[in-house]
């Protein structure tokens, strides 16, 4: 019975003792989770920059002001027994400045930012905080470029040559930028052509900025004919061979100059070879200091036929006009041409319908490059001497726009070419320095010139387009320039302009050339002399009539 009594007991203390010690588990343990929760077992910081604070922290200074990409240094001195704290610094704008555990601050952009020092007691619930405002201000200065501008050939370099106006500067890296990075590039200073154009080098220290421009060109430094040589018969002219230039894509000056060694054998006029007597000689190309030579021959003159001829046939009559044509364009080889009239045909026509009017359709492959290939086209004396009123010969595209037209008033009894030439005068000819508008050499072949009241029209088109200005007609005499007194505006009718014409050599240009220079210092000089002797006389009257001088 007592055994029993014993082991209940024994058991109620067994349960009581079970249950009882979870829960006293179960109560320390939510105690130190409240206590997190709480944060009763984190350090208790004292008042940031309190007295106790700073008592405890030590600073060099209170506060910094650090010049853009300079550097200062905290000293924190930790007044507590040594490894009894630890120690943290922060700064709160690092992009501002930063600052390293050792206290080194390095200032990287202007603005503001703060420091902070916190120091935890070990095994204590206290830190300290103390805090330190750094400004970080502009840098100040220049940077100064010694050109403002530079040119670079395309795939060479040079070094940018530059002062700092302050040491200060000198210390601080600089970054370097191009503008288009396609045309030239810098690392460093040193700046590399990549491609033709123009870019913007920058230098850069913080806000201070200095730039300059850089081309970069493509000297030339070749030239040579293509052709480099070149066979003329006597009497034959030729456009100058085209100058090829290397690198293709040279920036320099494409204008040349122009010499011939020997100008008995040939000679240049307004930019076209004249072959003149049998023999060989140079021809020599300047640009700059370079210099291209072209082997002129020239041989005697042959029978055969200077240009492919071309016969015209009949294509239609019109009110007072017939109409000729090239029947068949297939035999054309692309060389210079001459029109062949079928003058028995014309003259009957003419005989029985007194047409005063002949045209000629030019397919435009005939007449391409302003005429370049036309030779021209014989009218039989017989057919001239038909003629007891006016006859045109016009020579129309296939869209019926006129170009040229010659017109006689009267009969001749000559055969005659009606062959000219149109070119641009180039700055290598003599006439270039006189005219102040562009200028074109008009040249006829007719042997004797063409006789009085011929007229001679031709499309504002082959002339530049120049549709709205005055024409205005030289005569070349003696390689001088005379006026003829003729200036022509467009015939709105027809979209031509008209001169009269005679001799084989012309200047057509858009301004009157001025009076000679030294014809005009001498007329200036003539009026200031007359000008003084008039004053002079005036007053040596004057005198005499005061004083009752009689002469």
């Amino acid at each position: 019975m007592r055994f029993r009594k014993l082991l209940s007991i024994l058991g109620i203390t067994c349960f009581v003792f079970i249950m009882g010690f979870p829960t006293h588990i179960n109560a320390e343990t939510q105690t130190q989770q409240q206590n997190e929760l709480t944060g009763e077992n984190e350090t208790t910081n004292q008042t940031e920059n309190s007295e106790e604070a700073k008592r405890i922290i030590s600073l060099n200074k209170e506060s910094f002001r650090i010049e853009e990409f300079s550097s200062d240094k905290l000293e924190a001195t930790i007044n507590l027994e040594p490894n009894t704290y630890s120690l943290t610094i922060t700064s709160s704008n690092p992009a501002v400045a930063t600052v390293s555990t050792s206290g080194d601050i390095n200032a990287l952009t202007p603005g503001e930012t703060t420091i902070s020092v916190l120091v935890i007691v070990n095994d204590s619930k206290t830190s300290y905080t103390r805090t330190i405002p750094v400004t970080v201000y502009s840098i100040t200065g220049t940077i100064i470029f010694e050109n403002e501008a530079r040119t670079v050939s395309r795939g060479s370099s040079f070094d940018i040559s530059y002062t700092l106006s302050s040491d200060a500067l000198s210390k601080r890296n600089i970054t370097w930028s191009s503008s288009n990075p396609s045309v030239a590039t810098v690392v460093n200073g040193r700046v590399t052509g990549v491609e033709v154009g123009t870019t913007t080098i920058t230098a850069t220290i913080g806000s201070i900025s200095a730039s300059m421009r850089v081309s970069v060109v493509v000297p030339l430094s070749q030239i040579e004919f293509n052709p480099p040589t070149l066979t003329l018969e006597v009497g034959q002219t030729s456009n100058i061979p085209n100058l090829i230039f290397v690198p293709y894509d040279t920036t320099d000056s494409r204008k040349a100059t122009y010499e011939v060694e020997d100008q008995e054998i040939i000679v240049i006029e307004n930019g076209v070879l004249r072959a003149l007597t049998v023999g060989k000689t140079f021809v020599y190309a300047r640009v700059n200091n370079i210099e291209a030579v072209l082997e002129v021959h020239v041989t005697p003159q042959t029978e055969t036929a200077e240009s492919q001829q071309i016969p015209l046939s009949i294509l239609r009559s019109e009110t007072g006009a017939l109409v000729l044509t090239v029947s068949d364009l297939s035999i054309y080889q692309g060389n210079r041409f001459q029109f062949i009239l079928p003058s028995e045909a014309v003259k009957q026509y003419m005989t029985s319908e007194g047409t005063t009017y002949i045209k000629i359709i030019c397919d435009d492959y005939l007449i391409r490059d302003n005429w370049k290939f036309f030779n021209g086209m014989i009218v039989d004396k017989s057919i001239m001497g038909l003629v007891d009123e006016d006859i045109e010969f016009q020579f129309i595209t296939t869209n019926n726009v006129e170009q040229v037209a010659f017109r006689f008033s009267q009969s001749y009894d000559k055969d005659i070419n009606l062959n000219f030439t149109l070119t641009s005068i180039a700055e290598s000819s003599q006439f270039y320095s006189q005219l102040t508008s562009p200028g074109y050499t008009l040249r006829f072949y007719n042997s004797e010139g063409y006789p009085a009241g011929t007229r001679f029209s031709i499309s504002p088109t082959l002339l530049g387009n120049s549709s709205n200005k005055i024409h205005l007609l030289y005569l070349v005499e003696n390689n001088e320039l005379v006026d003829t007194q003729q200036e022509s505006k467009l015939d709105s009718e027809l979209n031509v302009v008209h001169f009269m014409v005679s001799d084989n050599l012309y200047v057509i240009t858009f301004t009157k050339i001025g009076v000679n220079t030294a014809k005009s210092i001498i007329i200036l000089l003539a009026l200031i002399l007359f000008a003084v002797f008039s004053v002079v006389g005036y007053q040596f009257y004057q005198r005499f009539k005061h004083n009752g001088w009689k002469l």
